[in-house]
């Protein structure tokens, strides 16, 4: 239940959660002083992370984010093993494509797959 708008927000995160089947991720830390650091994080309401692999080239990654909820949003991508951090401005359920080079540039992409 809820309205029109709070439906669309969560509509694409609820249909992954009931279509995808549950995985585990095997994770096991080196020791760090009992500190638990992640490989990146995605700020932004109705953003997704759909991909995240290393480039064809070996230079860095690819990332593509994707708007899900059909509204112009801001998201930010850090990813501390590349000391690097993007902006991104979405519309309305669009995809963007970035480059993470391994000296934490960030750019968009012109890749097709």
């Amino acid at each position: 239940g809820g309205t029109e708008d709070e439906r669309m927000e969560n509509v694409s995160r609820e249909a992954q959660l009931i279509n995808e089947q549950p995985y585990a991720l095997s994770f096991f830390p080196p020791e760090n002083d009992g500190k638990v650091t992640c490989g990146m994080t995605l700020e932004g309401e109705g953003v997704q992370l759909t991909a995240f692999r290393p480039a064809a080239d070996g230079n860095g990654y690819i990332a593509r984010l994707f708007e899900s909820s059909g509204n112009n949003r801001m998201a930010v991508l850090n990813v501390p093993l590349c000391n690097a951090a993007a902006f991104v401005s979405l519309k309305p359920y669009e995809a963007v494509t970035l480059r993470i080079d391994s000296n934490g540039r960030c750019s968009a992409a012109d890749i097709l797959a």
